[in-house]
C-alpha cells in the first residue's frame, strides 16, 4: 500500500509538472496512477476489514470484496496497459510499417496499439478485447468468492476460478510475444526494435509470474501456509510492476 501511495503521489506531481510546463500529459501516466490508486484503495479496504475482523471477529464484508474487485481492476489495467505498449501504442504512425492485408491478430495488434481511438470509439478487436479483459477479472474474482469469501481467495491456484485466471494471465503472456514481434518486424527504427525485445521479455515474465508462483506454492509450500505465500508473492510482483510503470512513464 505504501509504495502504491508513493507511486500515486509520485505520477500526481509527475502530472502536474508536465501541465504546468507543456499543459499535455500522455494518457500512459495517467492510466498507471489510476492503476496504482486501485492497487492502493484495495489495500487500504483490506487493512480496513482485518482491523474490524481483530476487533469483532466477523469483519467487514463490503470492504473485503472491494478489496478484491479493486485489485482485479488494477490487474486488468496493468495486463491492457502491457499488450497495448506491445502492440505499438506511443509510437508514431511514421515510424511503423503498416501491412493493408492484415490477419485477424495484426487488426488486434492494431487496435491495441490505438487504445484511447478503438475503445472511445465503435466496436472493433480491441474495443471488445479491453472489455473481455476486465469482465473478466471481475467475474473471477466474484466467482472465486463464492468457494472461499477470503480476499486471498481472487488468487487462489485450487478452485476452477483461479486456474482459468492462471491459463489467461499465460495467454496473454503469449498474446504480448505476438504483438511485440509484429511491433518489432513493422519498427524501422534499431533502437525501437532492441526496446520491444524487452518488452516481451519482461511483459511474459510478468505475466507468468503469478503461475509460476501458484505452481511452486502448490509443490513446495506446506498446504496451511500456501495462500498468504501466493498472496505474500503477487502483491510483491505487483509492487514491483507499478514502480517499474510509474518510472517509464
Amino acid at each position: 500500500m505504501i509504495m502504491s501511495c508513493c507511486v500515486v503521489a509520485y505520477l500526481i506531481a509527475n502530472v502536474g509538472y508536465h501541465m504546468s510546463k507543456a499543459h499535455t500529459v500522455h494518457a500512459a501516466v495517467l492510466w498507471v496512477m489510476v492503476a496504482a490508486a486501485l492497487d492502493a484503495g484495495s489495500s487500504a479496504f483490506e487493512i480496513l476489514h482485518l482491523r474490524l475482523y481483530d476487533g469483532n471477529g466477523v469483519g467487514l464484508y463490503f470492504a473485503d470484496a472491494l478489496a478484491a474487485h479493486l485489485e482485479a481492476l488494477c490487474d486488468a489495467l496493468l495486463v491492457l496497459l502491457l499488450l497495448t505498449i506491445g502492440a505499438g501504442w506511443t509510437l508514431p504512425s511514421d515510424v511503423v510499417r503498416v501491412n493493408p492485408s492484415e490477419s485477424v491478430v495484426q487488426k488486434l495488434v492494431t487496435d491495441l496499439a490505438k487504445p484511447l481511438t478503438s475503445f472511445s470509439g465503435a466496436l472493433n478487436a480491441g474495443t471488445l478485447f479491453a472489455l473481455l479483459i476486465i469482465a473478466l477479472h471481475v467475474t473471477l474474482t466474484q466467482w472465486g468468492r463464492t468457494y472461499n469469501d477470503d480476499f486471498e481467495s481472487y488468487h487462489d491456484f485450487e478452485h476452477l476460478p483461479g486456474k482459468i485466471l492462471m491459463g489467461f494471465r499465460i495467454f496473454c503472456g503469449f498474446l504480448l510475444v505476438i504483438c511485440t514481434v509484429q511491433t518489432r518486424n513493422k519498427c524501422k527504427l534499431q533502437h525501437l526494435q532492441s526496446f520491444y525485445v524487452k518488452v516481451a521479455f519482461l511483459g511474459f515474465a510478468w505475466f507468468v509470474s503469478l503461475p509460476v508462483l501458484a505452481w511452486v506454492c502448490s509443490v513446495f509450500v506446506p498446504f496451511y501456509l500456501r495462500h498468504p505465500a501466493v498472496f505474500l508473492g503477487a502483491a510483491i510482483s505487483q509492487e514491483a510492476s507499478l514502480i517499474l510503470f510509474g518510472w517509464l512513464v
